[in-house]
């Protein structure tokens, strides 16, 4: 929590980075600017050195650091179906399982599908992950593949919306779909977002997430929040720009509280694509600049605004009492850990389960490099 407001982080991922999960020819490229965007957005000093990030991330690390070295209580995982860039899709459903099964009470899981394979091998795949993660909560699409290049309409009666029909009878409440940012040199049209408003109007029972929401198509995606009480802003790697551009960040988020209010926005990091703690601090002690005020009329951005994006409104959406929800985790074992560490520095996890010895050798490489160096426990 923090100031006694429950955080939910609507994006998680512990990626397989490593060198021989990179698949193809883009894969390998999509791999480098991964970490390139992260070094590229997040301060020196608070940046991961290369062969942590680039390596294949565990659940643990990952729960480690978001409950321990940051104020998220609820962590939401999206498997992800890259399975022409990654061999095990960058998120494997194997780490969904774990997640699971090792945290039900403080995670929740997205199940990953790839339209482009047909319908009969989705709704399999569907039913066979579904089985795995009964109590999965939504699925997660991408807009394309390559090797060859593929793609598909969110609105597309014959090849999408029996598969929504399987997500509604398996009683899953959403269908998230990564828009806006491109993986690699691939097309720009499948990251639109006009294909999401005929879905939406078609499956009104099901609630629809515009991950990356804000990065590009801004007025397209707040247009579509005003429009379709059913369709929802998720701001994965968009809280990145209050680290590097914060008035884009103030930009988008101005212009989707106008449109959309304050119910239709979803918190979210994309950790550990970056730390969990450092936008969600610049987050709460964020202040709409005054023109944006003026320009929108908009009220300003206080507590409950606030509470509402960073939890009530992804609790809303899935149909989540979060009252209820946090009570339930109230004084468990995260809760004792973390009072009783008062708080991790970033990257204290990772630095541990390195091991001092290699993790010195790496921050006199990486210093050499010209990259951030890292001392134990802390970022220098």
């Amino acid at each position: 929590m923090i100031d006694g407001i429950p955080v939910i982080d609507g994006v998680v991922h512990p990626f397989n980075l490593s060198e021989s999960n990179a698949k193809g020819a883009i894969g390998p490229l999509v791999r480098e600017g991964f970490y390139q965007l992260h070094s590229h957005w997040n301060p020196a000093e608070t940046q991961a050195p290369r062969s942590w990030f680039q390596a294949d991330q565990s659940v643990t690390t990952l729960m480690d650091t978001l409950c321990l070295e940051s104020a998220v209580d609820v962590a939401v995982y999206h498997t992800l179906r890259l399975d022409s860039l990654f061999h095990d899709g960058l998120c494997s459903r194997a780490k969904a399982v774990q997640l699971r099964a090792e945290h039900p009470t403080r995670s929740f899981v997205y199940l990953g599908l790839d339209p482009t394979l047909g319908v009969a091998r989705t709704l399999d795949d569907l039913d066979e992950q579904f089985a795995e993660v009964p109590d999965a909560i939504g699925v997660k699409f991408y807009p394309d593949q390559v090797d060859p290049y593929r793609t598909f309409r969110m609105d597309d009666p014959e090849a999408l919306f029996p598969i929504y029909e399987r997500v509604r009878e398996r009683g899953l409440k959403v269908v998230a779909v990564h828009k806006a940012l491109p993986n690699g040199p691939v097309p720009l049209a499948p990251y639109r977002i006009d294909d999401v408003e005929g879905a939406a109007m078609a499956f009104p029972d099901l609630s629809f997430e515009i991950v990356h929401a804000g990065m590009a198509f801004v007025d397209e995606t707040a247009y579509a929040l005003a429009r379709f009480p059913n369709v929802f802003a998720n701001f994965e790697v968009t809280s990145l720009l209050l680290l590097k551009a914060p008035r884009l960040f103030q930009e988008a988020l101005a212009t989707m509280l106008f449109w959309g209010g304050p119910t239709k926005i979803i918190w979210a990091t994309g950790a550990n694509f970056t730390h969990p703690q450092l936008a969600l601090e610049k987050f709460w002690n964020l202040e709409l600049d005054g023109d944006l005020v003026d320009r929108y009329q908009l009220p300003p951005l206080d507590r409950a605004l606030k509470a509402r994006i960073l939890g009530q409104n992804w609790a809303d959406m899935v149909g989540i009492d979060l009252g209820a929800h946090m009570a339930s985790i109230a004084g468990d074992d995260w809760d004792r850990r973390r009072d009783a560490d008062g708080g991790l520095a970033p990257y204290t996890v990772w630095a541990d389960r390195m091991g001092v010895a290699h993790l010195e050798a790496m921050a006199a490489q990486e210093t050499a490099a010209g990259a951030a160096g890292f001392q134990h426990g802390a970022p220098t």
